[in-house]
């Protein structure tokens, strides 16, 4: 199957610059009817990513062709503040506002037409995954599903040594108060802040989670939290606990598609 990859760019009015993205179009004659899945690169890590490393092309062509998901367009775009922006507005950076405002109505105009929500998944892994889930429980209006894999969701991000040598400010700023970790910020953006305001709008998202059994940042726990969280509130919810770790590009790109798989078999 000869699927395309491009790598290019739109410009962002909101963050006033070139906005880099890598796209998956599989080898079909209509891309302008396809779904497409919005997917978020982890911490320090550059666009394509999920390409160049995780070779997930490969995978998706693969499971097309053998008709274990259906076609669809994947869509992998900077997290901008060298890597680390956790896809949250911050003074220097408004990620959020310029991925809803720019990005997804001017890459959707590009490849044919806007998406209504049952066309489009969001997902992502660690810091993505983060991203991801935030944006599925605040926008279930614009996104029907939800992929996460080893998504970085801590309890408590005090407990926990991220920063690869870098100082708190560079890794978490937007948990930062004038370049201190602070548990309130992180709290203050915690998935489990915004299940009212979701469950107000009634509309239904389909959340798949997975995450490695030697994950050395323990995300297995809180995968399996969140599942209970989403059971609790009665939402669709899948977990999946695999062979793997974190970072680890033999799992991630097999559990983005089994998360797909996961969706077609329920007709998503």
């Amino acid at each position: 199957m000869n699927s395309t990859i491009v790598k290019d760019c739109i410009f962002s009015s909101v963050l006033n610059k070139e906005w880099q993205y890598c796209v998956y179009i599989p080898n079909v004659e209509n891309v302008s009817i396809l779904p497409i899945m919005y997917l978020f690169h982890g911490a320090s890590h550059q666009f394509d990513v999920w390409f160049e490393k995780g070779k997930l092309h490969q995978h998706l062509d693969k499971a097309i062709l053998n008709n274990s998901i259906l076609p669809l367009i994947v869509v992998t775009v900077s997290s901008e503040m060298n890597g680390y922006s956790w896809y949250v507005d911050q003074d220097k950076c408004k990620f959020e506002t310029a991925f809803f405002q720019d990005f997804i109505p001017q890459f959707e105009q590009l490849y044919g037409e806007t998406r209504n929500r049952s066309q489009r998944i969001v997902a992502g892994s660690s810091m993505g995954g983060y991203g991801a889930l935030r944006y599925s429980l605040i926008y279930p209006e614009i996104f029907s599903r939800s992929l996460l894999v080893a998504p970085a969701i801590w309890d408590d991000i005090l407990d926990i040594d991220i920063n690869k040598g870098l100082s708190h400010d560079v890794v978490l700023a937007p948990f930062c108060i004038e370049g201190v970790l602070k548990k309130q910020r992180w709290d203050y953006y915690f998935y489990t802040n915004y299940i009212d305001q979701y469950l107000e709008k009634n509309i239904s998202v389909q959340f798949y989670t997975s995450a490695g059994d030697r994950d050395y940042f323990g995300l297995y726990f809180f995968a399996a939290k969140l599942h209970q969280f989403l059971n609790h509130h009665h939402q669709q919810t899948t977990l999946r606990i695999c062979d793997g770790d974190h970072g680890d590009w033999d799992y991630y790109p097999l559990a983005v598609i089994d998360g797909l798989r996961d969706f077609h078999s329920k007709n998503l």
